[in-house]
């Protein structure tokens, strides 16, 4: 009597589990489904201005992107911190400043610096990340001369870059930059 009532209840647990994990499969599937139907025209919005892209939904690139004559449009990802914590938005003017890592090649800087690149660059569009994208980058679409976007492709490629937000109308700045030997 004892063995047929183990039995049973061997035979209801694997009954009851088989059933909650087809339920649940189910309900993954069925949600995997209606999410794929997302209208995704909604998501190309523009931010209104100095919203906290951390703050925001994920955007989407502008269909399309007016290019100052002579300019190209350029791509750049930063991290949150070195691409202004979600302050820069489209139209926007930044300052991006290039910073020499002290493992230079023959040549190059020995020591780490920072130095100003480029001053009051146009920003044509923001696009932040998706919600839990693996590094949390934003992509910065820049309007530069082939010239400047050379020096930034570089420093994109083989050093870092940090961003700073600059006051509409303000001057483009120049530095002599910062090293260990002039930092204090």
């Amino acid at each position: 009597m004892a063995r047929n009532r183990s039995t049973v209840l061997i035979a209801v647990g694997v009954a009851v589990f088989v059933l909650g994990t087809s339920m649940a499969f189910l309900l993954v599937h069925n949600n995997k489904k209606s999410s794929s139907k997302v209208n995704t025209t909604a998501s190309q919005t523009q931010l209104p201005a100095h919203t906290n892209l951390a703050a925001a939904a994920a955007t989407t690139p502008a269909a399309t992107v007016d290019i100052p004559d002579g300019m190209e449009a350029v791509a750049v990802q930063l991290t949150f911190v070195p691409g202004v914590a979600g302050y820069v938005h489209n139209g926007d003017n930044v300052n991006i400043y290039g910073v020499f890592k002290s493992d230079q090649p023959a040549g190059g800087p020995k020591v780490p610096a920072v130095k100003l690149a480029l001053s009051n660059v146009k920003v044509l569009s923001v696009t932040s990340p998706a919600p839990g994208a693996e590094n949390g980058a934003a992509t910065y679409l820049l309007a530069l001369t082939p010239p400047q976007a050379e020096q930034i492709m570089y420093l994109q490629s083989f050093q870092s870059l940090y961003m700073s937000l600059t006051r509409k109308g303000a001057p483009a700045a120049s530095t002599p930059g910062h090293n260990i030997g002039n930092a204090l």
